[in-house]
């Protein structure tokens, strides 16, 4: 098959493929990334003569990969609660705790047999619709003078085992052979297409993920990791001496530990207003979860109490105001989607 051998032309499609169509879930933006991140995995620029046959386990993988972290780390909602999308559907079939504290790449070591679990499955229902999305209405975008089938497969080929009404069932067996001139352009564009594909990612899921903050890192999929917490103890044990949840007495050194009372997963920084000092117990056993509503109540008097004698805690709270949002409404928006509170601290039997 000949591809499209033009940059421009083949930028120009994929961000119409992009930004215009049929929007009923994210795949579209998965799969945009995927060639993304794929053609940077690829290096150097790929010969014009050369095949370039990505298996779709290993797309499915990525999927996984992208999906896990936006569901079983963000909770983020893909689409209405009661209709999730099917790989929210295949993910949560094999990984049903309310917290992972491990990365994805570490659930890709230690899960093996649910990871490919979940790829089989992804390989076998997620593409029929998506993959022929990166077609385009050739003699509409090109114009009638172009020589071309009336869809042109721009950025790769694939087959279908079969055609029912307008919807193709994918020959999964069979892969798809990228065009090198599209991985071409990606390598050439990636850090601008990758922000039109994150962009667009927000956009669909802005909506549904009300005050969810750091949406960005969440789409991204970055692991996100708090930054040293421990240099915020100086800030605090001039006040306190005692465990937050507990109220046992704090011992020095590392045993005394810097706690998000919302998890780090949620708010997706590192600020005082959400920070407290506990015990290793505490720490440890409340670890992702949110904590009893009653600690909640306590950390907005605590941040009220001190606000004026730690300036860095005025600071933070400051900037939570200027958003309009206060340390109880992000609990309760936390809960709402899905973070798992604790009935006590430290758990009682």
């Amino acid at each position: 098959m000949e591809f499209e051998s033009n940059h421009e032309h083949i930028r120009n499609a994929f961000m119409s493929i992009l930004t215009k169509g049929v929007k009923n879930n994210t795949y579209k933006f998965a799969l945009a990334r995927f060639l993304l991140d794929y053609s940077r995995e690829l290096g150097s620029p790929p010969l014009e003569s050369k095949k370039l046959k990505v298996k779709y386990t290993k797309v499915a993988k990525e999927f996984f990969r992208y999906y896990w972290m936006q569901e079983c780390k963000s909770h983020l909602r893909q689409g209405p609660i009661n209709q999730p999308p099917e790989i929210i559907t295949i993910i949560r079939d094999e990984f049903k705790e309310a917290f992972y504290p491990q990365s994805v790449d570490k659930i890709i070591k230690k899960e093996l047999v649910r990871v490919e679990n979940c790829i089989f499955r992804i390989t076998k229902k997620c593409f029929d619709d998506v993959i022929p999305r990166f077609e385009i209405d050739a003699e509409a975008y090109f114009g009638r003078q172009r020589s071309k089938p009336p869809y042109s497969r721009i950025l790769y080929n694939y087959w279908a085992r079969e055609q029912k009404s307008k919807n193709f069932v994918i020959d999964t067996n069979g892969g798809i052979e990228l065009n090198p001139h599209a991985i071409s352009m990606l390598q050439h564009n990636y850090e601008p297409l990758y922000r039109s594909v994150i962009l667009e990612w927000i956009r669909f899921l802005e909506r549904r993920n009300f005050g969810v903050p750091h949406l960005v890192q969440k789409i991204e999929a970055r692991e996100m990791g708090p930054r040293d917490q421990a240099r915020f103890k100086k800030y605090l044990e001039p006040f306190t001496n005692s465990c937050f949840y507990c109220s046992g007495k704090l011992l020095q050194g590392r045993c005394t530990h810097v706690d998000h009372v919302i998890p780090y997963d949620y708010v997706g920084d590192t600020e005082l207003w959400n920070l407290v000092l506990a015990c290793q117990k505490c720490n440890c056993e409340k670890s992702g979860h949110l904590p009893p509503e009653q600690h909640i109540m306590r950390l907005q008097e605590r941040n009220e109490e001190y606000r004026g004698q730690i300036k860095k805690l005025e600071k933070s709270l400051t900037e939570l105001e200027y958003g309009g949002y206060d340390v109880c409404w992000h609990y309760n928006n936390a809960a709402s989607f899905g973070y798992a509170k604790l009935d006590s601290i430290p758990r009682q039997g």
